[in-house]
């Protein structure tokens, strides 16, 4: 949730008192509702209308909701007409009557009406009025959770399911607690040191605690922001101090903290010592250690006590975090939890020389006031008599203190390092692992300058090198977060049980500032523990995982058939615009004002970003072969109008394509039912008329177009039109946004407007009745997206065909 400033400051912003702002922005960010004023988007207009009755409505949580429909809402004598393509024209509003409204609801529509106290509940005859929900209303709310009202949703919510409301006269004053960021940072690296920790993982790959070195060695002499206070924690059996916490103002001091980094290992493991150790330098050194962070690396099963479970009562208590890396696949499985615990995060390394989760994790986990970006991490092989080549972007928000490091497996070759700039300079180093702390590395400091750089490596070693290669910048003394590019990524669940789930879902959110970046290339790397890597493409096109189209959050379904192996998963997402096709959604001032929001599109530097997020378990004794498939084509969350031929009276529809497994390959069929009353359609689709899909389905993403013709001698009569996709084996999709047609009859829209023709037929403006994604940044989508899911089965030759009151052209 963000509340601005100014917002903050100014009771009569207009956007509504600050209790009915924070309670719709709860709705959201809790409970994972959506907006019931007009958000959808269709050609980059704004969806204000919806067909139903003869008429065109206006978008609406309730019908209490009072006003009148003009171009003007200043002068109630301007009214609408249509456009070309059937629709209400591209001007025509619905202007609120705030003195004539009763409504009390809903808050996630209107929440600016001073009337307004509830959210809408259930589309019911018996429903009262003033809070009666409108399923057939086309808004994100209405189309991404099958109809249902905001309450219908709120009552599967674990904060109300079951529990009784308090009394009336009990105290229900928000309390809010206050968070600001802490001058000095403390950090204290808790190391593990036992037996494990000196023996290599598999045949081919480094020592855990030479790796080790280096990753802690990098972010001791790059990472870590000038002020931070770090400490070293080593521990087996037992836990010594290596360093008390030291405020790191020089280079020096961050030279002689990386020669306190432990050197060997031998012993038992007992995490619980090297944790109690950590909190006790913390508590030594100041007595407020909320928000201080223990950073524990382990690459086993404690076996000595005192254990986690020993000590985290006391960490959690304490207000500190810890970060966790599980190095290996034989970590102990509590780490997770531990980190869930206190607010901290929990990342896994394989251990597999190729692999750039260590330093990935190590940037991602230690906090540092001011967090270098990410622009590169691969792995990488020096061959003997051979250069290798590597590329990265810097845009021109970034390029300060650029940083080039590698981590290789043999730290007493020669290895040399060429960097050439946009412009055409050279940079050059040459030097051993052994004299850098083990780590080859070469830093341009200070702001560069934007644009590509190529890195040519070679070493003077006659056996091959592998390791990996780490491009880091920091941002411009002149950008801010709001200038930069940031990447973000996150799972829908940390748990994927293959047996009883269907798909475990990825996304990624590509922002600047506050606006999202769409149209940018997304994917993800995925490696288990035992070596294996996949790569997903990540999209945002509103098919499968992606629950709204064009709103900078990417997605993709992982599936159980994709998975190899048990135990954690290595996940990071990965972005680039090295194409410059990604565009920036930024307010269009012209078509937005108080009260609706309308995005432009404008262009966005080419950019390069990687990002290590918490990966994911596979908690089963073993992968099963899958034999059937029972995995459905994804909901279909765009039927919309795309043209309506007032002459003819014919309306021609379109969606989106889904895939056969979610929105992965091509559906086998359509099951299209048309129905007079929305809420069968919704709940018994089976029951319903069934139309035939005269063409072959297409490709996921790719646009369907289906064309119908209602009766014209039934005036005010409004179908309603649903689609499922069918894969090969008979798998159902879920039941997509539900469709209204009808033929107009009000004089108010028989009338075709002189201003706004569109020659291809597509209107620019207010269509309605689509499902098109739209702009608003909602990490909360995936609350809702995952309470509105399910799928049925039929065999289409049962269903009754329709051939009375309709019929396709």
């Amino acid at each position: 949730m963000h509340l601005t400033p100014s917002l903050l400051a100014n009771p009569e912003s207009g956007y509504g008192s600050h209790d009915h702002i924070i309670v719709h922005e709860w709705g959201h960010l809790r409970f994972g509702v959506f907006d019931e004023y007009p958000t959808i988007l269709k050609k980059g207009i704004l969806q204000r209308f919806y067909n139903e009755g003869g008429t065109w409505k206006p978008v609406r949580c309730t019908e209490e909701i009072q006003g009148f429909i003009s171009t003007d809402c200043s002068d109630r004598s301007k009214t609408c007409r249509r456009s070309s393509d059937g629709q209400p024209e591209k001007a025509c509003r619905f202007c609120i009557n705030r003195g004539a409204t009763t409504a009390k609801a809903s808050l996630m529509g209107n929440q600016w009406l001073p009337t307004l106290q509830e959210f809408c509940d259930v589309d019911d005859p018996n429903s009262t009025p003033t809070n009666r929900h409108t399923s057939s209303s086309v808004n994100k709310q209405t189309t991404y959770c099958d109809g249902k009202s905001i309450w219908e949703i709120l009552r599967t919510h674990s904060d109300i399911k079951g529990n009784t409301p308090g009394s009336q006269n009990q105290n229900t004053d928000p309390t809010f607690r206050l968070f600001q960021e802490k001058d000095d940072l403390i950090v204290v690296l808790v190391l593990d040191v036992s037996g494990s920790m000196s023996v290599c993982l598999f045949l081919l790959h480094g020592v855990p605690l030479q790796k080790l070195r280096q990753a802690a060695t990098r972010y001791i002499m790059n990472t870590a922001s000038n002020g931070t206070w770090l400490g070293i924690v080593k521990f087996n059996a037992l836990a010594t101090v290596s360093r008390v916490l030291t405020q790191i103002t020089s280079v020096s001091v961050r030279e002689s903290l990386t020669n306190s980094l432990p050197s060997s290992a031998a012993g038992s493991t007992s995490i619980g010592a090297g944790l109690e150790k950590g909190y006790e330098m913390i508590e030594a050194h100041r007595t407020n250690i909320i928000g201080s962070t223990l950073l524990l690396v382990t690459d086993g099963n404690e076996n000595s006590s005192p254990y986690i479970a020993d000590v985290k009562p006391d960490i959690v208590s304490k207000g500190i975090k810890v970060n966790t890396l599980a190095y290996g696949v034989n970590a102990d499985p509590a780490l997770e939890a531990l980190a869930f615990a206190t607010g901290g995060n929990s990342f896994f390394y394989t251990g597999s020389d190729n692999a750039t989760g260590l330093d990935d994790a190590f940037d991602t986990l230690v906090t540092s006031k001011e967090q270098s970006l990410q622009i590169l991490s691969s792995p990488v092989v020096l061959r003997s008599g051979l250069h290798t080549n590597v590329l990265f972007l810097i845009d021109a928000n970034t390029g300060r203190d650029i940083t080039v490091r590698l981590s290789l497996t043999i730290t007493t070759a020669v290895v040399n390092i060429t960097i050439e700039t946009p412009s055409g300079m050279l940079i050059n180093k040459s030097s051993t692992q052994e004299t850098n702390n083990g780590i080859p590395s070469i830093q341009l400091e200070g702001d560069n300058e934007e644009g590509e750089y190529q890195i040519q490596l070679s070493t003077d070693s006659t056996l091959d090198i592998a390791g990996t290669i780490l491009v880091t910048s920091k941002r411009k003394n002149s950008s801010t977060t709001y200038e930069t590019v940031e990447l973000t990524g996150w799972l829908s669940d940390n748990i994927f049980d293959v047996l009883s789930m269907k798909r475990l879902s990825l996304y990624a959110s590509l922002q600047k500032g506050y606006a999202p970046i769409v149209y940018g290339n997304v994917s993800a790397l995925i490696e288990d523990g035992t070596g294996n890597t996949m790569e997903l493409k990540l999209k945002d096109d509103g098919i499968g995982s992606d629950v709204e189209a064009n709103d900078g959050v990417y997605s993709a379904s992982i599936l159980p058939s994709s998975i190899t192996s048990t135990g954690r998963h290595f996940v990071k997402v990965i972005a680039s615009n090295l194409e410059g096709k990604a565009k920036l959604l930024v307010l269009d001032e012209e078509q937005s004002d108080l009260y609706e929001i309308v995005p432009k599109e404008e262009n966005v530097v080419n950019f390069q970003r990687e990002k290590v997020i918490e990966g994911f378990s596979v908690n089963s004794s073993s992968i099963p072969q899958i034999q059937n498939d029972d995995i459905p084509p994804s909901r279909i969350t765009t039927l919309s109008i795309r043209n309506y031929s007032t002459v003819e009276q014919v309306f021609t529809l379109e969606w989106v394509a889904p895939g056969d497994d979610f929105e992965y390959g091509q559906v086998s069929g359509y099951d299209i039912r048309i129905a007079e009353n929305f809420q069968r359609l919704r709940q018994d689709p089976d029951s319903e008329n069934m139309l035939p899909m005269p063409t072959r389905p297409k490709m996921a993403g790719e646009i369907e177009i289906f064309i119908i013709k209602p009766n014209k001698s039934e005036e005010n009569v409004t179908y309603y039109i649903g689609i499922r996709g069918i894969d090969e084996m008979d798998n159902y999709g879920e039941m997509s946004n539900i469709l209204s047609i009808s033929v107009l009859t009000d004089p108010q829209w028989l009338s075709e407007s002189d201003t706004d023709q569109e020659s291809n037929g597509l209107s620019l403006v207010h269509i309605v009745l689509i499902a098109v994604g739209a702009f608003v940044f909602l990490l909360v989508v995936i609350i809702c997206f995952r309470k509105c899911q399910g799928g049925t089965k039929q065999d289409p030759k049962q269903a009754k065909s329709f051939t009375n009151n309709a019929y396709v052209v």
